[in-house]
């Protein structure tokens, strides 16, 4: 959790993420990003739900977050939503 931040987007689509982040240095709306990559964990770990060798081609197990700022939220959702990326 972030402090004073909020969720704009989670998604697993790279495309989408880096569509939304142009957007945002567009209009000069600061945001944060994380990129969590569940292919990071080691085989021999058996915890969750077992996943197939060959992968997704279209995310490749990651998982893409963007925050903004909480006075930015409203903004941000309002262009992107006008820009058809939310």
């Amino acid at each position: 959790m972030r402090l004073n931040k909020e969720n704009i987007y989670t998604g697993t689509s790279l495309e989408i993420f880096n569509k939304i982040r142009s957007a945002l240095e567009l209009k000069k709306i600061k945001y944060e990003y994380d990129i969590i990559n569940h292919n990071t964990d080691s085989f021999l770990v058996q915890r969750g739900v077992p996943r197939s060798m060959s992968g997704n081609p279209q995310n490749s197990g990651n998982i893409f977050e963007i925050y903004v700022a909480k006075k930015d939220k409203e903004e941000a959702e309002y262009y992107l939503k006008s820009q058809k990326l939310l």
